[in-house]
């Protein structure tokens, strides 16, 4: 689940070209480092003209491996429509998809970023920055949607076609989901009954089920020195980490990416997000929101920088919890799949369709609510049409809200 493109600095690592003097992630968001940073990303950015796009060769492709300013002015070109059909099936095929959407959301940053800065030193609005990021942005938009498709095409189907178009199935399931507790104990009572391991009727938090996974061996996911000290080590040394791995690509730490790490690293994220933003001058929300109107008037070339680098430390951030993110989203549905697959399971599935069934006749009264409100997206063969899937969620809220209201006032069936 690694980037294959990072592997330009474990020589680094190795030869000690870059060492790193120890400090605290306080100190790598002082006004300092802030206002270098700033300086760096308004020096550092190439003219896309630096470099044909056109075809894919082996001398391109080691260079966007391994340089990510060079990857960022690829994305850049192949969005603004500069870039050859090679260059577009290289950058958003499988094995480059991932690298593609963390270079385009950090070329997107540095884009508004840009043209911020060049406001400020300016007074006016620089619309080439403008156009790119724009593009940019569309694709991104474009890219996340074909890899959201991509993935739940891979998945295994998790529901039956009868789950989802039986009018007697969807209104079971909506009487269980209203009645979570009592549906609980029923499914242990029966699964119990059914001879099911105990170990199936807990699943647990989603950070349990990953352990448990990793400790049978289902999920292969080895712990090695630097995964072990990561879960060892306290709030401070983690939050360094966490924040020298978004501000510094030579100092990457894998095993963030690790399954066990996951949400320890994910929490980072938000806290130092949250720290982060105000003095960014931007909402903790999870995007890089546009500079206020008051912060875009003309300030000496040091401030302005400063500001640039607070900006890009909280985008760098950003980047790295989309990053995460993703990596939870690959790892749940691993753990999705184990589950489904888990010894037992089938005897599990059965012990839950017997107490969803003994729940219905238990409360038939509810039952009949979620029948009544299904009844007008039936088609003739009295299964639910084609368009039920656009009503689902909606339909569901009614029918839950109309269950609580008989709940609370029993006289009559309220539907």
């Amino acid at each position: 689940m690694l980037h294959r493109g990072r592997t330009h600095r474990y020589l680094e690592v190795r030869f000690g070209l870059r060492p790193q003097a120890t400090t605290t992630w306080q100190a790598l968001l002082t006004a300092t480092e802030a206002r270098r940073r700033g300086a760096l990303l308004r020096a550092r950015f190439r003219d896309l003209d630096e470099r044909p796009w056109e075809a894919v060769t082996g001398s391109l492709l080691d260079t966007i491996a391994a340089d990510p300013t060079a990857y960022e002015n690829a994305v850049i070109a192949e969005a603004c429509g500069r870039a050859g059909p090679e260059i577009s099936d290289l950058l958003f095929s499988p094995d480059w998809i991932d690298e593609s959407l963390d270079a385009l959301l950090r070329a997107a940053h540095d884009l508004q970023i840009r043209a911020e800065t060049d406001q400020i030193a300016t007074g006016t609005r620089n619309r080439d920055l403008v156009r790119r990021r724009d593009a940019v942005r569309r694709r991104l938009k474009e890219t996340r949607a074909h890899a959201d498709r991509t993935r739940k095409a891979s998945l295994p189907t998790a529901r039956t076609t009868a789950d989802t178009v039986d009018p007697h199935r969807v209104a079971t399931a909506w009487v269980g989901r209203y009645l979570k507790a009592e549906r609980r104990d029923l499914v242990i009572e029966h699964a119990l009954a059914a001879g099911v391991d105990s170990a199936l009727l807990h699943h647990g938090t989603f950070q349990e089920r990953v352990a448990r996974h990793v400790a049978t061996g289902r999920m292969k996911a080895p712990v090695g020195p630097q995964v072990e000290r990561l879960l060892a080590s306290p709030a401070e040394t983690l939050r360094e980490a966490v924040l020298r791995d978004a501000l510094q690509p030579g100092a990457r730490t894998d095993a963030l990416g690790h399954p066990l790490v996951l949400e320890t690293w994910a929490e980072q994220l938000d806290f130092l997000s949250t720290v982060a933003a105000p003095a960014a001058y931007a909402e903790p929300t999870g995007r890089l929101s546009a500079l206020p109107p008051m912060t875009s008037a003309r300030m000496l070339t040091a401030a302005a920088d400063e500001l640039a680098g607070r900006r890009q430390t909280l985008a760098r951030l950003i980047e790295r919890t989309h990053e995460c993110e993703r990596l939870r989203l690959a790892v749940s549905d691993i753990v999705m799949t184990l589950d489904r697959t888990a010894p037992g399971r089938e005897a599990m599935g059965a012990a839950i369709r017997s107490a969803d069934e003994e729940l219905r006749r238990r409360h038939a009264e509810l039952y009949a609510i979620a029948r009544a409100h299904l009844y007008a997206y039936q088609d003739p063969s009295g299964r639910l049409a084609d368009t039920w899937p656009d009503h689902h969620a909606a339909v569901r809220g009614t029918v839950l809200l109309a269950m609580e209201r008989f709940s609370q006032a029993p006289t009559a069936l309220l539907v």
